[in-house]
């Protein structure tokens, strides 16, 4: 089986909305379709616990002989040494304050792979 998880994130309430990402995220899916992967895609990831939601969602429906593709685009930051996907709610001052609890951790995702 192939899987793909698509994300774009455009709609930002608190930071400079983007006007790509939904159209890439809709025109990877359309072209991992063309090639055999049944797609997850999603749009305007509100917050921390709807990317869990995602995540697990897509992590759930892994077996060994799947090949997985994970996309994304929207807003990201790095702090120290960890990179973080941005959700389109997200308030700066709690994304600075605790991005842990508020951003969506690369390191975690891949964790989850």
């Amino acid at each position: 089986m192939k899987l793909a998880l698509v994300i774009g994130n455009a709609a930002y309430e608190n930071a400079p909305a983007l006007s790509n990402p939904v159209n890439d995220a809709t025109d990877m899916c359309a072209a991992l379709g063309r090639v055999g992967f049944k797609t997850l895609c999603h749009t305007n990831v509100r917050n921390r616990a709807e990317f869990d939601a995602r995540v697990k969602d897509y992590v759930e429906q892994l077996t060994p002989k799947t090949v997985g593709v994970f996309y994304y685009s929207g807003h990201g930051v790095q702090a120290g040494n960890a990179n973080f996907l941005i959700p389109t709610q997200v308030q700066p001052k709690s994304a600075t304050e605790d991005p842990l609890r508020v951003l969506y951790s690369v390191d975690a995702l891949f964790d989850r792979l």
